[in-house]
């Protein structure tokens, strides 16, 4: 009932307010549903409009040919913008939509924000080297592999520790598997915190890991890097964009999901090689403050919004400029 209530009332004020452009971020699943009404009502307002699809699933959907896949497009016809995330979701709506036009925009972080918040962190002593986890933690994440992986390290010297919501089944199920690696004791849970203390946890950490099944651009990789944090990641959505290297510059390492004996060789390598680790997190700071400042993606969209309302009044680029 108050998700009905609060789509009438976006229709509502579109209608009384008339804003220049509409700005849709769509979660995609069948939440494309809502966001397709959104989009027709400006249309036939003529107040031009752009989606973000904030998945990582389109080319699955297209390949499957369901009725996500239907969504999709119908949602991506009433749009006279169209914004994703990789460029694997770019290429294949590039390929299936004609008319608006396809952008790739990633996500920002606020990299001045969590300088300051890291450089207010307490730090821990260097032993035992941690391995951080921050998300929902749920199978889908891929924590169930991450705890294998780590019940399997030969390490002694390490811990992991998990940030974020588990519901209480779940957790005991991964104890259990903990359990095969000196009864667990290297495993812990924080549970759901502030934002600002997940971001301490996480800076706590020597390697962040987040060996999701499927995800579009995660902002808490982008976190990690952020902090200076070597990185593992799998090779879903934008994550092999956000880590790959360049030249001789490593900025995480990408394996593939599902893997726990990719992920588990991953974690060896990272945490028996200090250096490794510090050059890759330096590098990879460097690249989350250069390419994903929040100023810089805000600026990208303020271009986008810009050109959909000169062309609503018939303006140029030139002649807006």
């Amino acid at each position: 009932m108050q998700a009905w209530f609060l789509h009438r009332e976006v229709n509502h004020r579109l209608e009384a307010r008339h804003p220049e452009c509409l700005y849709v971020a769509s979660s995609g699943s069948l939440g494309m549903l809502r966001d397709f009404d959104f989009l027709r009502t400006a249309r036939q307002l003529g107040i031009p409009a752009s989606v973000t699809l904030h998945t990582g699933a389109i080319p699955t959907w297209v390949r499957q040919n369901n009725i996500l896949f239907y969504l999709l497009r119908m949602t991506c016809s009433a749009a006279n913008g169209i914004v994703v995330l990789d460029a694997a979701s770019e290429e294949c709506l590039k390929k299936i939509v004609s008319r608006p036009k396809v952008s790739r925009i990633p996500n920002g972080v606020d990299t001045d924000w969590i300088a300051r918040i890291t450089s207010r962190a307490c730090h821990r002593k260097v032993e035992p080297l941690r391995v951080v986890f921050v998300g929902w933690v749920i199978p889908a994440k891929g924590t169930n592999e991450l705890v294998t992986a780590c019940a399997q390290l030969s390490s002694p010297n390490f811990e992991l520790r998990m940030v974020g919501p588990v519901v209480h089944s779940y957790q005991e199920e991964l104890t259990r598997v903990a359990q095969m690696k000196d009864g667990g004791k290297w495993l812990s849970f924080a549970g759901s915190l502030s934002h600002e203390e997940a971001i301490k946890e996480m800076s706590s950490g020597d390697v962040f890991v987040l060996p999701s099944h499927t995800e579009g651009f995660p902002v808490s990789l982008l976190e990690a890097m952020a902090a200076g944090k070597a990185a593992i990641g799998t090779s879903v959505g934008a994550i092999p964009e956000l880590l790959a290297p360049e030249g001789q510059r490593e900025f995480g390492l990408c394996i593939p999901a599902r893997n726990v004996e990719a992920l588990r060789s991953a974690l060896a390598n990272l945490l028996a090689d200090g250096g490794r680790r510090l050059a890759m997190g330096a590098n990879a700071q460097l690249r989350a403050r250069e390419r994903y400042g929040l100023g810089k993606v805000a600026l990208e969209y303020v271009r986008l919004w810009q050109d959909l309302a000169f062309k609503r009044i018939g303006l140029g680029k030139s002649e807006a400029e």
